[in-house]
């Protein structure tokens, strides 16, 4: 799964000059990746993951002509001093819904998962994609069909201590859901939050951690705006299993989101999630489709 893994890192390199948005593809390769990697997945669903994967280099932008060039290599420490200089100022300030720190930790875990050597040019985009995402702002949550920019600057809750258990125990109207996909982002973004301890210091960990209850805080605050409040579908869904695959390969991979939250469940959960946890996760895959 290496080489998924050094395409997808040249991928978000490429990608950081065009705009904010087609990294989600490199993420999601590197998702795969260490979905297959880590074991985290069925035996039987790793051919079809390794297919999927191979469908998102053949298709999507970014990946082509990549693999042959001459890197110039950075020691690890330098590396993360590079995109730390654009992510660690204001760092409690919510942006996009944690993309200033999802594309980091998913660059980082896959660096050190598969033993790559990071280089310089990887470094200078990955610092320039970070600062893009924070000057792009908070973001929009949907809102009675409106795509709406909110501040979010207030706090109503202590440090997180456990992510799965807030994402778990938050709940969202279907029709805001479908439009812009943030209790999806809850799970993504406070898990690249607890993985960014591998190489935050306490103090940029405090503010990571700050920006995402400040988040949590404005979505509780949207929802009493919300009108119309019919709920997220109840299904149990398990990303382990073949069945979740064949799904990602007939209803689409949202994105590459589909292999986001499914590496960010099981890695929260340690390959072992309970029944309740299967149901707690299958509100944010395809909320707005229904299933075969």
């Amino acid at each position: 799964m290496k080489d998924f893994a050094l395409k997808a890192l040249e991928q978000i390199e490429t990608s950081a000059g065009k705009g904010i948005w087609d990294a989600h593809w490199g993420c999601a390769v590197i998702a795969g990746a260490l979905l297959v990697e880590e074991d985290l997945i069925g035996e039987e669903a790793k051919p079809m993951v390794r297919d999927l994967l191979g469908e998102i280099l053949k298709a999507k932008p970014g990946f082509e002509g990549k693999g042959d060039g001459v890197r110039a290599c950075l020691p690890r420490d330098r590396f993360g001093a590079r995109f730390l200089s654009e992510l660690a100022p204001k760092a409690a300030v919510a942006t996009e819904i944690g993309h200033d720190v999802i594309y980091p930790a998913y660059v980082m875990t896959a660096l050190a998962r598969f033993r790559i050597a990071p280089w310089e040019s990887l470094a200078d985009q990955l610092a320039l994609l970070v600062q893009k995402v924070k000057a792009s702002g908070p973001g929009w949550i949907t809102v009675n069909g409106e795509n709406q920019a909110r501040a979010l600057v207030e706090v109503d809750s202590p440090a997180v201590a456990d992510a799965w258990e807030v994402f778990a125990s938050f709940d969202r109207p279907k029709p805001m859901e479908s439009g812009d996909m943030q209790l999806g982002h809850l799970l993504t973004h406070g898990h690249a939050i607890g993985m960014a301890k591998a190489w935050a210091g306490p103090e940029l960990f405090r503010d990571l951690d700050l920006a995402f209850r400040k988040r949590l805080h404005g979505l509780r605050l949207a929802t009493q705006d919300q009108r119309d409040k019919s709920p997220l579908p109840r299904r149990k869904l398990d990303p382990r299993a073949k069945e979740y695959w064949r799904l990602v390969a007939s209803l689409g991979d949202m994105h590459g989101h589909a292999f986001k939250y499914a590496y960010s469940f099981l890695d929260l959960r340690k390959g072992h999630p309970s029944e309740d946890d299967l149901w707690a996760f299958g509100r944010i895959v395809w909320p707005d489709m229904e299933l075969p």
